[in-house]
């Protein structure tokens, strides 16, 4: 058995696992909170957020030939901006469990029964007081998610692999459940209910031979949303050669579709997204090309390339959510497009490990004689990780690590367009798509790692300090006295933190 614990200025984290029965199961637990409000408070930042996480494992094998599986996880992020007389808070959770049967049934064929459950949630609450006058309001989305997948792979031949199976799910959605209390006089709730189903079957053949490698298959699907069924056949297919000594190509093109609509709506200037299933008997339908190398440039260095072209149609611009979500329309069909080229490179020795990546994409949507860019479109995007081992002998080792990231800032809806309200302070409209966009995002972690073996574990120092140039990265931007404010979450955050391990 082991045992973990990890005591931090902005974090507590523990982790038991060990064997159930030797050789035949075993189990794990994890927990984790994030509380940086110390370090919010004194660069007096006006946003106080924190996390926590469970998780839980137990795998036990009932036969030599079947292991079953039970996994759960729950975690949940608020976040919190208060001044004198209101307050807006923010949360987001999510909440999963699976049961899994793995099976050996011969030396050629294998399957895995998946049973699960998710739920999803965010929220958004508003308080205001101020002498004679309240008022409190929150709005919850909610998503609940039951269904199973069912898999076998058989060996038919020493080239030839066919794997195939089933998958159901049944999904509920809670797009706006509200509640609000004006004067301490409850008013509502209000709340619009859809539910979803979908199935499919799915086939796909594996050839190999050589450094060759091809997949062909196809999936047949069924959704329904309550008043509607439809029909779609998906296809795909894989090319790839491997040269061998990490030297590889590949080709692949798909056919997808989507029954489940992405809505994005604002809160207080907030974006908050959402799932509802398809309207009008519509489905979403997108192909997609890519085309992608890996090649060892050196003893120590490799390098990734793969390019791809996407196609998008009946794609839903929300313009009005109240109908949308009543079912009384504010929406219209559009189209879209986008392609992008990966690269990454990564260099490995003794001591020194380096991971560089850059990403160019470019996603645009069309509705109504107007091309505008998709929520999180981002032209550029890179991200590079390096460690070294300052120290690195027998029982000890002191790591230094960076880790940068610098891409475009995201796409936002504001428009300069304005009404007033009872006091005749001005209100900023929200766009149907975006019209602008944040300012370009920067950060650097930077930490240093003391590892010691201990007789009986490990004993672990960690000073860290993120977000280390205090570059102000903006999450949402608002209106304030004729011009535009951003809230920042994330500003300098120096942290030490101990963990010590107990057990091997």
């Amino acid at each position: 058995h082991r045992q973990s614990l990890t005591v931090g200025t902005l974090s507590l984290a523990g982790t038991l696992d060990g064997p159930i029965k030797r050789d035949k199961g075993s189990y794990l637990i994890s927990a984790r909170y994030f509380f940086p409000e110390a370090v919010l408070a004194i660069v007096d930042n006006a946003v106080r957020y924190g996390f926590y996480d469970v998780t839980g494992k137990l795998t036990y094998d009932i036969h030599r030939n079947h292991t079953l599986s039970l996994g759960i996880y729950s975690g949940d992020d608020h976040m919190k901006n208060k001044e004198d007389h209101a307050e807006n808070g923010f949360g987001w959770g999510n909440t999963t469990a699976s049961l899994r049967l793995e099976s050996r049934w011969n030396d050629n064929l294998r399957s895995s029964v998946v049973a699960y459950y998710t739920y999803l949630q965010n929220r958004q609450e508003t308080e205001f007081k101020d002498d004679g006058f309240s008022n409190w309001g929150k709005t919850t989305f909610k998503t609940h998610e039951f269904g199973a997948r069912m898999t076998f792979d058989q060996r038919l031949s020493h080239i030839w692999t066919l794997e195939y199976g089933a998958t159901f799910s049944h999904q509920r959605f809670e797009p706006m459940h509200t509640k609000k209390h004006h004067q301490r006089t409850a008013q509502g709730p209000r709340l619009f209910f859809r539910a979803a189903c979908f199935g499919a079957l799915f086939l796909n053949n594996r050839f190999q031979w050589g450094g060759w490698r091809a997949d062909v298959g196809v999936r047949g699907a069924v959704y329904d949303n309550s008043e509607q069924t439809r029909y779609a056949v998906e296809p795909r297919a894989q090319l790839s050669y491997d040269f061998g000594r990490d030297n590889s190509v590949w080709l692949s093109g798909t056919i997808n579709s989507q029954a489940l609509v992405q809505f994005n709506r604002y809160y207080y200037s907030m974006p908050i997204d959402f799932w509802t299933p398809f309207r009008d008997g519509r489905l979403q339908h997108a192909w997609q090309v890519s085309l992608g190398g890996r090649a060892k440039l050196h003893e120590n260095l490799t390098l990734s390339v793969e390019g791809y072209y996407k196609r998008m149609r009946n794609l839903p611009l929300i313009y009005d959510s109240d109908d949308f979500l009543l079912g009384n329309g504010g929406f219209i069909y559009g189209t879209g497009r986008a392609f992008g080229i990966e690269a990454m490179l990564q260099y490995q020795t003794e001591r020194l490990s380096l991971t560089a990546s850059y990403t160019y994409t470019d996603s645009r949507r069309r509705s109504d004689g107007v091309t505008y860019p998709f929520e999180y479109d981002v032209p550029h995007d890179f991200n590079a990780f390096v460690s070294y081992d300052v120290v690195k002998r027998p029982g000890r080792k002191h790591t230094f690590s960076l880790n940068v990231a610098w891409r475009s800032g995201l796409p936002y809806r504001l428009t300069n367009e304005s009404y007033p309200d009872t006091d005749g302070n001005p209100i900023i409209g929200i766009t149907a798509y975006p019209t602008m966009r944040m300012h370009n995002y920067f950060r650097a972690d930077v930490s240093y790692n003391m590892e010691r073996r201990k007789r009986n574990g490990v004993r672990n120092w960690q000073f860290s300090i993120i977000n280390a140039t205090w570059h102000k990265n903006p999450v949402s931007i608002y209106p304030y006295r004729g011009s535009y404010k951003a809230t920042v979450l994330i500003p300098i955050m120096p942290s030490v933190s101990y963990t010590r391990t107990f057990g091997k």
